[in-house]
């Protein structure tokens, strides 16, 4: 549920996502020290190296995860937890000034943005226990209240908003650890529910891995850090093209063919997403530009994607990876 979008709307207190009225929120308990991921794996990371990093304006690969036992962790599950800990170093020595800049989510602050992806990750985890359809409409009117996923979202994030920085933070740190461990405990082939209908645990996965990269970014770019990709894209990518037939169905349009991505990874390598059939349109360039593209974060024509076919204009426009 990436936003970027004038928050609307003013609700009263109601109880969160997970059951917990306002004034008793999980979300604002104290801090663990350690964005503990399950009981066998946590992440970490020096903070000295991480806030030397935000002073240079550059975040890289400065985490570490600590393996703790967890031997086959499926790789979208591994890929999510790896994000979260570089958001986290992003988030690391957050100033309060730093917390009200605003982001490219219009009407949003850092702080904002924040809530919004523990909110999210508070849903994800209601539909990974079956806990979705009562949290959406009893706990807030349709999710939201609004009439669409943007304005829902909005209203959420208006509900909750104004809560000390470091709750919010500490809140995001629970709902991020508790989404990968509900994940690392069950099957992901299950079917759950989400905004956009049915959907596989491992898809519910990969969009919250896209999401956490598209505000890590948002954030990022808010205080001033620069963010190195990594080949985490590669799942998000992989969902972009995925879910094109949906995204086109959405729209009320259909697709002429298959769509072959044939894009290039932060490392150089080629990654190449074909249907079985032939494909009658073809996407060709940066990984990370097609990435930036389906995250409603950059203009195709800004862009080195190139394309052949004759539906190259509108995969471009409806592609994305969120919902």
């Amino acid at each position: 549920m990436a936003s970027g979008h004038e928050p609307a709307g003013q609700g009263a207190n109601r109880p969160d996502l997970l059951g917990f009225t306002d004034s008793v929120n999980p979300r604002w308990s104290k801090p663990t020290g350690l964005l503990m991921i399950d009981s066998k794996q946590m992440v970490t990371h020096d903070r000295a190296t991480a806030s030397r990093n935000r002073c240079s304006g550059v975040v890289g690969a400065s985490f570490s995860t600590i393996d703790l036992g967890l031997a086959d962790v499926d790789p979208v599950v591994k890929a999510l937890t790896d994000q979260q800990a570089e958001t986290a170093i992003v988030l690391d020595g957050v100033t309060i000034a730093e917390a009200d800049r605003a982001t490219r989510c219009i009407g949003w602050s850092v702080a904002d943005v924040l809530l919004h992806l523990a909110q999210s990750d508070e849903m994800a985890i209601a539909s990974l226990t079956d806990g979705f359809g009562t949290a959406a409409v009893d706990n807030t009117s349709g999710w939201g209240g609004g009439t669409s996923v943007d304005e829902s979202v909005a209203v959420m994030v208006e509900r909750e908003r104004g809560a000390p920085f470091e709750d919010v933070l500490n809140g995001w740190r629970l709902a991020a650890a508790g989404l990968v461990a509900t994940l690392g405990g069950m099957d992901l082939s299950t079917r759950v529910p989400w905004v956009a209908g049915n959907l596989s645990a491992r898809t519910l996965a990969t969009t919250r891995l896209s999401e956490t990269w598209i505000h890590t970014q948002d954030i990022a770019d808010a205080i001033g850090v620069d963010l190195v990709p990594s080949d985490r894209l590669k799942l998000i990518a992989r969902l972009a093209w995925r879910t094109l037939p949906y995204a086109f169905h959405s729209s009320g349009l259909t697709m002429t063919g298959p769509v072959a991505f044939r894009l290039i990874g932060p490392s150089g390598e080629r990654w190449e997403f074909v249907p079985d059939e032939p494909e009658v349109t073809t996407i060709s360039g940066s990984a990370v530009d097609l990435c930036a593209v389906a995250a409603r974060r950059i203009d195709p024509a800004a862009t080195t994607l190139a394309g052949e076919g004759p539906d190259v204009a509108d995969v471009l426009a409806l592609v994305r990876t969120y919902a």
